[in-house]
């Protein structure tokens, strides 16, 4: 139970920093490049001169959402196994 807390913790919160990591990755280099970034459609362009910024939490707010949860649950989970070993007594 304790490893699985522990998995539930790491895991989604790495799945996360990848998923803004690559993305911010991709705007960086589109920048750079002098083009314009299309959050709406995960793109870069040069056809426009200027697109509005949308933010992380507006866009995946649902995923922040259930890492959040599975992050409260996992340390639950490792809360619960140490206390059925008697660790922290």
């Amino acid at each position: 139970m304790k490893i699985g807390g522990i998995v539930l913790i790491v895991l989604p919160l790495a799945l996360l920093l990848w998923h803004y990591g690559t993305e911010f990755l991709s705007v960086d280099a589109c920048l750079d490049a002098g083009k314009v970034y299309d959050y709406q459609q995960h793109l870069c362009r040069d056809d426009v001169q200027h697109l509005p910024y949308v933010p992380y939490t507006e866009r995946y707010g649902w995923l922040i959402a259930l890492v959040g949860a599975s992050v409260v649950m996992g340390i639950g989970m490792v809360i619960v196994a140490m206390r059925r070993q008697g660790v922290g007594r």
